[in-house]
This record gives C-alpha cells, sequence and structure tokens, in this order.
C-alpha cells in the first residue's frame, strides 16, 4: 500500500514522470524536520485499539461487545492515517492512486467474511434505498445493504457470531484465517508510522551523536563501533528487510522540462526502506542532514566541510539566515572566551571612535587595524608575550 517507484538521474530523484526533482538527501532531511506528534498518535492509538479488532475465538462477551465500535474506530484512524501519508512526500507527489484504492479496507476485509458476522436482519421486507443515485442499493436497518440484483450484501455493523465456529467445520479455520489478514493490514500502517518516527528515535541521534560528532577524524572508529552494538548495522530490522526487496529496472523516461532521459526506477516497498538507503548512501558520499545549531532544523549538509549553520532566514529575522546570524555570535563567543580577541575588539572600538570623532584619520585607522591584526595573530600564535600584545595594541 505505501509502495513507490523513484526515478533518478543525474544526481536527482523523481517520483513521477515529469514531476518535481529532489536533489539526493533532500527527502530524508524533509523527514528530519517533520513534526512527529501526529505519527505519534495514531501510533499509540492504533497499536492499543489493535487486539480489540481481532475475531473473537471465543466466547468473550466483552470483546463481542465492543467488536463492532473498534473495528469502526480502527477503519477511522487507518483513513486520517492514509489522508496523513498524503500531505507527505513522495505520496504527496504522486497523488497516490495506490492509497486511494481501498479507503475503507479494514470493513472491506471483514465483508469478505460475512459469514463469521451475524446478519439475520437481512429482510427484503424492510430494504429502504440507502441513497437516490444507488437504485440497487437498498438499507437493511443498522446492519448494511443488499443488492437485490446481484444479492450482494455489504455489511456496515460488525457483530460476531459464534456459533459459526462451533457448529461449521471449518468456522475456526476460517476466523483464523481471517485474524492473520487483520493482522497484516494492522502490521502495514503501523509499520508505516514505524517509518517515520524513526527519523526521531534512531536517525536523529545517529546524525547528532555519531556522524556529527565534533571529532570528524574518529568518525570511522564511531561508525565501527555504533554498527557492531547495533548488530551490523540494523539501525531498525524492518527498514532494512524491505530495502532488500527493492527491484531496481532502467529505462528512458520525460523530465519536468519535458526532455527525455535515462534513468535508473527503483520499487521501494516502503518510505523505510527509501529513507534507510538514503541515509547509507549518504554515508558513503558524506552528504547529510545536519542540525542548524540556530533554528535546530536539519539542513543538507557536506561532512566534508564544517558547516554549523543553515542558509534559511534565522527566527526572528526577517532577512538575515541562521549562517549569517550564527557567524557573528561565534564570533561573540570566541572573543568572550580569548583573551587575546578580548583586548583586540576594546582596542578597535576604542580606535575606530577616535576616527570618528576626527581624532584620526580613516588612512591612519586602517594602518593601525594591519597593524592590530598582525599583533592579534602573533599573540594568538604566542610568538608576543600577552602583556606586550596589550601594551603595542593600545598606541
Amino acid at each position: 500500500m505505501f509502495s513507490f517507484i523513484a526515478y533518478t538521474f543525474e544526481g536527482q530523484a523523481c517520483f513521477k514522470e515529469g514531476s518535481k526533482t529532489y536533489e539526493f538527501g533532500e527527502i530524508l532531511t524533509y523527514y528530519m524536520n517533520l513534526d512527529m506528534e501526529k505519527p505519534k498518535r495514531f501510533y499509540d492509538k492504533l497499536k492499543k485499539i489493535r487486539p480489540y479488532c481481532l475475531y473473537p475465538v471465543s466466547e468473550e462477551h466483552e470483546m463481542i461487545k465492543i467488536y463492532n465500535e473498534s473495528v469502526l474506530k480502527a477503519q477511522g484512524l487507518m483513513s486520517n492515517i492514509l489522508l496523513y501519508a498524503k500531505t507527505l512526500q513522495p505520496y504527496k507527489v504522486l497523488k497516490s492512486q495506490h492509497l486511494e484504492e481501498t479507503p475503507e479496507e479494514l470493513t472491506n476485509l471483514l465483508n469478505q467474511y460475512q459469514f463469521l458476522f451475524d446478519s439475520d436482519e437481512f429482510d427484503t421486507s424492510t430494504y429502504r434505498k440507502k441513497n437516490e443515485n444507488e437504485d440497487n442499493m437498498f438499507d437493511v436497518g443498522e446492519l448494511g445493504y443488499l443488492n437485490v440484483e446481484t444479492h450482494e450484501s455489504e455489511l456496515i455493523a460488525f457483530i460476531p457470531d459464534l456459533g459459526y465456529i462451533e457448529h461449521v467445520e471449518d468456522g475456526l479455520l476460517e476466523a483464523t484465517k481471517l485474524n492473520e489478514q487483520i493482522n497484516k493490514l494492522f502490521d502495514c500502517y503501523l509499520g508505516f508510522l514505524a517509518d517515520v518516527l524513526r527519523i526521531e528515535y534512531v536517525y536523529a541521534p545517529f546524525l547528532d551523536n555519531i556522524v556529527h560528532a565534533s571529532d570528524t577524524k574518529m568518525l570511522a572508529n564511531r561508525m565501527k563501533k555504533y554498527f557492531e552494538q547495533q548488530s551490523k548495522g540494523a539501525l531498525e530490522p524492518r527498514a532494512m528487510n524491505d530495502a532488500r526487496n527493492i527491484r531496481i529496472s532502467y529505462d528512458v523516461i520525460e523530465t519536468k522540462e519535458k526532455n527525455s532521459t535515462f534513468s535508473r526506477q527503483t520499487y521501494y516497498p516502503s518510505v523505510g526502506a527509501f529513507l534507510y538507503l538514503e541515509l547509507m548512501e549518504g554515508v558513503e558520499t558524506e552528504r547529510l542532514p545536519k542540525r542548524c545549531k540556530n533554528c535546530k532544523r536539519y539542513f543538507l549538509h557536506s561532512t566534508s566541510y564544517s558547516n554549523e549553520y543553515c542558509e534559511n532566514i534565522a527566527p526572528g529575522e526577517t532577512e538575515r539566515t541562521c549562517k549569517e546570524v550564527g557567524a557573528k555570535k561565534s564570533f561573540e563567543e570566541k572573543v568572550k572566551s580569548d583573551p587575546v580577541w578580548l583586548e583586540h575588539q576594546r582596542a578597535y572600538k576604542t580606535h575606530y571612535a577616535r576616527m570618528t570623532k576626527k581624532k584620526m584619520t580613516k588612512e591612519e585607522f586602517l594602518n593601525w587595524g594591519d597593524m592590530a591584526a598582525d599583533l592579534r595573530d602573533k599573540a594568538l600564535a604566542g610568538e608576543i608575550p600577552f602583556e606586550e600584545y596589550v601594551e603595542k595594541i593600545k598606541k
């Protein structure tokens, strides 16, 4: 259900012929910045209601009593999860026709096993039209609908009929088969949510504490230790299993610019498989999301050079980027923590004030600036004593 195909060419990827292209690592960065509150809520609710949606194979009267209510709640959750999925990439680009095909998949599944539910109230004498535009679909009380031409019924209320299990030879086997399919369906939805939540619980700590730790020279050692602790790189078993099930082919596709180009087409069984491969390939190519020290959001970053700030507009600013704000902040912190820089800035402000008050010319100020920078560098290198540096820079 949550599978898709990615087309890659010239270091870019798209998810539909002629659609927008994404830079390598851009989708992973997009997921790193997602608000996880909604998928957490969906996951907890769906996991909690799951056991109450399994067909009760014994006379558990409380379970039977709340079965229909539980099924309808779970179906509502699944429908909302599909709506949520269609707000995310790549499903948003795809318009996700495969997410539209079975919007009521749980109830559709249960309708395939109508014989396990109480439908004794299907009395043709009580038929009422469900909808004026549906001539052959008739309402039957509160249980469901029946097509009078095909005699195919559709339940909308699911009351387990345990008498079927007791009196029909294969009744228990059919109930077991239904529960297997229900579990698979829940696994599909919970698996999708787990793929999203893995960003916060697994990928973020991996990037923050392993890949982008301060000592880049020790990255290989940190990676080796991490993978040994994680069973040889199992950042998440399901993601790895899905990654093993990808399928690759090659074809010519049409780009957004209406040009034809040779493309690798990769089938991904889940978004988790896609994100896992983007993460691992990013480790190889040294191009991965990194958390901005100013706004705390992730930006796509090359680990081959040091950059702590993104180039997005900084919070509370209208024009300055985090990179610009961060550069000033870093300089101010450096000045406060280093007495050489602190004395340089004090002397700079004093001489600048002299120039603005016409007590020294601009040329004299610039000459002093060159001399002060030379003294500062020598003091930082330990080539002159600090006391001598302070005395000379004030002149």
